[in-house]
This record gives C-alpha cells, sequence and structure tokens, in this order.
C-alpha cells in the first residue's frame, strides 16, 4: 500500500494502477515443529534456552548494531544467529565489545527451503529495520508461523497487526525497547500462541497460486 500511494503522486490514474505482489510457496514456507528443526541448534553449536534469528544484508538499514546492544540487555539465556552478506566484520567487533562473541553467530546465508526450519527453531524472527519495501521475509516468517518482531515502521504495519500476527516496536533504535519486545515474544506463551495462531492466515494473500491467478486476471482485462 505504501508503494501505491507513492505512485499515485505521479501517476494519477487509479484505474490503471494495479498491484502484483511476488507470490510464495505454501508447501515450502510452512510451519514446522520444533522436533523437526532441533538439529538447527547443533549445526551452529548454539545452546541457549531463546533463540533469535535476524536474516538482511549487513548494512545500516538493517539495524542490526541495535540488536546486538539488545542481546547484552536480554543476557545469557538468548543467543543471535544472523545470516546476511556483506562485512560483518564491524559487527562481529560490536559483539565481542559487548562479550557476545559466544552468544552470537554469524553466516552469510540460508537455503530457501531451509527458512522456515530456522524460524521454527527460533523463538523469534526480529527484523528492526529502519527502512524497507515489500519485505518477503516478513511474508515467508509469517506463512511458516513464526513469531515476528519487527520495527513499527508504515511499510512493516501493511503485514503485522500488533498483537495479532506479530509484534512492532516503536522504539527501535532503542536497545531496551527492542530487548523488551524480544523477552515478550519469546516467554509470554499466551501471546505466542495468538500470533502463531494467526500468523498463516494473515498472509493467505500472498500464495503463490493466488498471486498467478491475479496476474491473469491482469492480462484479461
Amino acid at each position: 500500500q505504501q508503494l501505491k500511494d507513492f505512485v499515485y503522486t505521479r501517476f494519477k490514474n487509479r484505474q490503471r494502477t494495479w498491484i502484483l505482489p511476488n507470490g510464495i510457496d505454501f508447501n515450502v514456507m510452512r510451519p514446522y515443529s520444533r522436533e523437526e528443526a532441533s538439529d538447527i541448534g547443533t549445526r551452529y553449536g548454539i545452546k541457549t534456552k531463546y533463540k533469535i534469528v535476524q536474516v538482511g544484508r549487513r548494512h545500516k538499514q538493517k539495524n542490526l548494531e541495535t540488536l546486538i546492544r539488545a542481546l547484552k540487555i536480554l543476557g545469557n539465556d538468548y543467543s543471535l544467529l544472523t545470516s546476511g552478506k556483506g562485512d560483518a566484520q564491524p559487527y562481529k567487533d560490536l559483539a565481542k565489545q559487548e562479550g557476545l562473541s559466544d552468544r552470537t553467530v554469524f553466516i552469510e546465508s540460508i537455503k530457501n527451503e531451509e527458512m522456515p526450519l530456522h524460524f521454527a527453531w527460533a523463538d523469534c524472527l526480529c527484523h528492526p529495520t529502519r527502512w524497507e519495501g515489500m519485505s518477503l521475509l516478513i511474508v515467508e516468517a509469517l506463512a511458516s508461523a513464526a513469531i515476528v518482531v519487527a520495527s513499527d515502521i508504515p511499510e512493516m504495519k501493511g503485514l503485522i497487526n500488533h498483537g495479532q500476527n506479530g509484534l512492532l516496536v516503536k522504539n527501535y533504535e532503542d536497545p531496551q525497547a527492542l530487548a523488551e519486545m524480544v523477552r515478550n515474544a519469546c516467554t509470554d506463551q499466551e501471546l505466542r500462541n495468538t500470533l502463531q495462531w494467526n500468523a498463516r492466515q494473515s498472509v493467505e494473500q500472498f500464495e503463490e497460486g493466488k498471486m498467478r491467478e491475479l496476474e491473469a486476471s491482469y492480462y484479461d482485462k
């Protein structure tokens, strides 16, 4: 919707402005049980009680440094697995400076078909991005019934209804605020049940088959 509103500032004919989002394969992006994902922690040597996963390129946009500082506040029960391309060294240096090297694992990528297994293994996906486009990552995470914590920005509000299918952090530049929301996401079982129950159905409109039908209808028009 945010992109559509922007287009309207340049292209005034609303009847000829159509949205065709990327579709996702709901057979690949689906919920898994903790048991099915149990080997993920062994793969990375992560043994803490709570696991956070973050996915995104190593760039100021993704706000990884605030998440690392939030990890320190969360304490020894929490670990972070962060995946993304780009220079990880500044973030590794920050993790070392904060005494978090043993609880922060940096990898370059996760195979697409393994993403839902990582979502099932982690206690939450944290995405404290400063700005974003149409986030396919969030759609995939919700389709996989992940617990999602994201920045309270318009692009995320288009996908996440706070307290219903995910959690939004207003002060996403504040490590304390981010840590508190992540802690709620990981430990409040009643809240987790609600978020997981609503997650997949909240993004059903992005199912690949529905997107193909929508695209075909545009050609018909």
